[in-house]
């Protein structure tokens, strides 16, 4: 009993234990409370996706199909969803709030626990395994890759591989290094799993780098050889489920359609390097009132910060033969993979290695190559792990500390120093000089302030922690063990700063999670089968929309949605819709296919996308460049040119409007247009007084709306309409400015075709008058009943037709979808799938017909042929070799 309570004791005192306690609290803890770590893409993608996929694996079906995004879109393919990582099962069994937060957690002890063992086999001890653990997880990429969940798995698979891969090469017995490939095997395999195409490749090439480094050096190369070929097939038969109907979809996606500037697309910029030694130097998540992050991407995209002293020590580690716990090949190797890593990250500003990167098949077909910087991150965090035993015991020894071994850390720390000085210095004399030589925007001056602050702190914090390592180094007069232990609790604190801001300052105050009034009131809830869309073509010019509406949380609504947000849709589809772009959709197509044929019943934005400000308005959004959507050639296709007795149509909403004016043509007499009036949340009231000037007939106004209002003209039949609103232009007088109606959506959200009716948070919402109520669209001949679609995709309708047709389904055509049809009199068959304008079409013969149409992803079946496969062969090989002992077999 006493071996059973000491080995207890020792397994809750052991260092992973108290990891894995800290990681789980750090993330039960806001959940327990109402506010979850939720937020970012995992908020607006990744929990919707992974929630929709444990509902539908719940159901007892295979999660092939979201119904609620792009009209229909493909959820295994299309790798986001991370249907088959095994973290994603918790969804089956969990509240999603509940189930994401135990993902992130048990995804990050994922990650600390292999920093902790590559560590330990390094050399390091249990004291900098722990720590390289911690800061790696909890500072630089990872934790600001953390609103990425499908990234930081597959960062956190690519860690296990690399210690697998370690392992592997110190390992002098054939069977022990069989083992070791087939978990170099298995881990790639649950990287590809994940679903984050840049951490799968990102992962690969570092541990590559690693590997090459290692082989030189290896005997029996043919071995190794073919050994190394067997991980690789065990990943590619284990993930095979995924990746081949994966590539097979992304041959027909948005992304294999795209110029070479999506791969260009977000590199990690060399003015971006300050954040290095100075994390917020750009902004934050709203620590002293500094709420926004005002680079070119956000902060989760170039942040790489790790504590000044983990840096140090860890280039210093790197570059020097003398500060290290392990062998000079393994520094090397390190050395190697993360000076690739720097190289891939930096992408177009290396021009000619990024021309030959953007001829390497699957690595051109991925974007942001800035989040090459973890394995930057890694590198340098396990050279502090395998050096920093070797510091701090030459350090606090009895002789003088002007040794060789330091000149590496003395300069480095006097680099770090000076660049932290020299940015804060610019920083607090002035303004905007620093933001210039960076070449970004600067903060708001209201941010100056707190800002200053911040990066003053964070460098006084640089110099306390570099400044005693360098004075335990150089200096015999001072303590040194106090002076170590002292620069080692300064970098603990900035790890916990760091990690504090990153991971709880992004908690959203609004939200399905967030106990606030701005989700609860959203109702506008669509019935099944029937669609919203979005615009906002500046996007998120309206942040509400990020609370409500965006594709994908669209699903936490119950909504279903002509867009998408993932990052791979149905090409097709998305160059009809043009509804790729994250929070837009063009209003020219909704006659074309989306009234008629994708039941798009509602159109969610702003007021102020019906007028122009003249002069037009500065770009709103500090940089991001306005959608532009091909003016129509003729009048627009909804409704007719035909002349009307009231014409109506919706106003903006400028602080307040003083005159209406509506120019009326030469042909038109100016008594035509009568009177008007305006419909808005207080009511009806008319625009008494009228007057003319020129050719314009203006009325008077003390309108102040707060969201859209309809004016209707009473006019004499005579003037020219477009949907049933003016043809000629209509200009509306706010006292300061002047607007014009002829924004994106004044002649296609008109009156005649729309409903509005005011909403929260800034939010116009506008119903179609007239949507189409069926999955599906027949010819008048053809009677159509019960149509229905499951939430696995599958739909179901009965047909009466005394002759054959062609349906069209409501929903976005891609390949692999199977029609069986029933028929009283000829029994069961199948009938063939086509496609009309990007939608999915059905051939229906005649007669009494119940027809049934369901999804399978091609290559599923060999996928699953090829991972059942992987994962038998897998088992068997780990089964044979599992007596082996490690320890007799390893190199010390």
């Amino acid at each position: 009993m006493a071996d059973v309570l000491k080995q207890f004791r020792r397994g809750i005192l052991h260092p992973l234990t108290c990891i894995f306690l800290l990681e789980l609290l750090l993330y039960l803890i806001p959940y327990s409370i109402g506010y979850p770590l939720i937020y970012g893409d995992n908020l607006n993608q990744n929990l919707p996706l992974r929630e929709l996929s444990g509902n539908i694996f719940a159901t007892g079906h295979l999660p092939s199909w979201d119904i609620f995004n792009w009209a229909g879109e493909p959820l295994l393919a299309g790798f986001n969803a991370g249907v088959f990582f095994p973290l994603t099962w918790l969804f089956i069994v969990f509240s999603a709030p509940l189930a994401m937060s135990l993902n992130l957690a048990l995804t990050f002890f994922m990650a600390s626990a292999g920093v902790y063992f590559i560590v330990k086999h390094l050399g390091g001890s249990k004291f900098a395994s722990s720590a390289s653990a911690l800061v790696f997880t909890l500072t630089g990429q990872f934790a600001s890759q953390s609103v990425h969940i499908d990234m930081i798995e597959g960062i956190a698979s690519s860690i296990w591989m690399l210690y697998f891969v370690f392992r592997f090469f110190d390992a002098i017995s054939l069977r022990v290094r069989i083992r070791n490939a087939v978990l170099i095997g298995v881990s790639f395999a649950l990287a590809v799993l994940a679903g984050a195409p840049e951490a799968m490749i990102d992962g690969i090439l570092m541990v590559g780098a690693v590997s090459f480094v290692l082989f030189l050096k290896a005997p029996k190369k043919m071995q190794v050889i073919s050994l190394l070929a067997l991980a690789g097939a065990v990943a590619l038969t284990l993930s095979g489920v995924q990746w081949i109907p994966g590539l097979l979809f992304e041959t027909l996606s948005n992304r294999a359609k795209t110029s070479a500037n999506y791969f260009e697309a977000g590199p990690y910029a060399p003015y971006y390097m300050p954040t290095f030694v100075t994390p917020f130097l750009l902004g934050n998540y709203g620590f002293l009132g500094i709420k926004s992050y005002f680079s070119s991407y956000n902060l989760a995209e170039i942040s790489t910060y790790l504590p000044p002293l983990v840096s140090v020590v860890g280039i210093g580690a790197l570059l020097s033969r003398r500060l290290r716990t392990t062998s000079n090949t393994n520094r090397i190797a390190l050395l190697v993979a993360g000076t690739l890593g720097l190289i891939l990250a930096l992408g177009t500003y290396l021009a000619p290695f990024e021309y030959v990167m953007a001829h390497v098949p699957l690595y051109n077909l991925q974007r942001l190559p800035s989040r090459n910087m973890f394995v930057v991150d890694l590198m340098i965090t396990l050279g502090f792990g395998i050096s920093i035993d070797s510091v701090r015991s030459t350090v606090t020894a009895k002789w003088s500390m002007r040794e060789h071994s330091f000149t590496v850390l003395t300069w480095i720390s006097i680099a770090f120093l000076a660049s932290s000085l020299a940015a804060t210095i610019l920083l607090i004399v002035s303004k905007t000089s620093l933001f210039q030589l960076l070449h970004v925007p600067p903060p708001y001056p209201t941010h100056l302030f707190s800002l200053k602050i911040m990066v003053l702190v964070e460098t006084l914090l640089s110099i306390f922690s570099l400044g005693s390592l360098l004075l335990s180094m150089h200096y015999d007069k001072f303590k040194k063990t106090f002076l170590v232990n002292f620069a080692l609790a300064i970098g603990a604190f900035q790890l916990i700063a760091f990690g504090t801001q990153t991971l709880y300052g992004q908690i959203p105050l609004s939200g399905p999670y967030a106990n606030s009034t701005t989700f609860t009131r959203y109702s506008s809830k669509l019935p099944l089968n029937q669609r919203s869309v979005i615009f906002d073509p500046y996007l998120f010019y309206y942040s509400s929309l990020l609370n409500v509406g965006l594709p994908d949380l669209n699903y936490l609504t119950g909504q279903l949605s002509a867009q998408g947000y993932a990052s791979l849709g149905i090409a097709s589809f998305n160059q009809i819709t043009n509804s790729k772009v994250q929070a837009s959709f063009n209003p020219y197509i909704i006659d074309t296919i989306g009234a008629k044929y994708l039941n798009i019943s509602r159109l969610i934005s702003g007021s102020k996308y019906f007028l122009t400000r003249e002069p037009a308005p500065l770009n709103p959004t500090n940089g991001q460049p306005a959608i532009s959507f091909p003016q129509p050639k003729a009048r627009v296709t909804i409704g007719s040119g035909k002349v009307f007795s009231h014409l109506s149509f919706y106003l903006g909403s400028p602080i307040k409007v003083n005159y209406i004016g509506v120019k009326v043509p030469n042909s038109v007499p100016l008594s035509c247009i009568k009177s008007a009036y305006v419909t808005s949340s207080l009511g009806k009231s008319p625009l008494a007084q009228r007057f003319t000037q020129g050719r314009y007939v203006f009325f008077v106004s003390t309108l102040s709306p707060p969201l859209s209002s309809q004016v209707t003209l009473n006019t004499c039949d005579a003037l020219p309409a477009i949907n049933g609103a003016p043809a000629v232009p209509v200009v509306i007088d706010s006292g300061s400015s002047l607007f014009r109606l002829d924004g994106w959506l004044a002649h296609v959200v008109t009156p005649k075709l729309f409903s509005y009716g005011p909403r929260p948070n800034q939010l116009s919402i506008f119903s179609f008058r007239s949507p189409h109520s069926s999955l599906i669209k027949a010819p008048s001949f053809a009677t159509v009943k019960n149509a229905r679609q499951n939430l696995d995709g599958t739909i179901t309708f009965t047909s009466k037709s005394p002759r054959p047709y062609i349906a069209v389904v409501s929903q976005a055509y891609t390949k692999g979808w199977h029609v069986q049809l029933r028929s009283r009199a000829k029994g069961n068959s199948s009938t063939s799938v086509g496609q009309y304008n990007a939608l999915q079409t059905i051939a229906v013969p005649a007669g009494n017909i119940s027809v049934s149409d369901s999804y399978n992803p091609p290559g599923l079946k060999t996928g699953g042929a090829l991972s059942f496969i992987g994962a038998l062969g897998a088992i068997l090989l780990l089964w044979g070799t599992k007596r082996y002992k490690t320890s007799s077999t390893s190199r010390p």
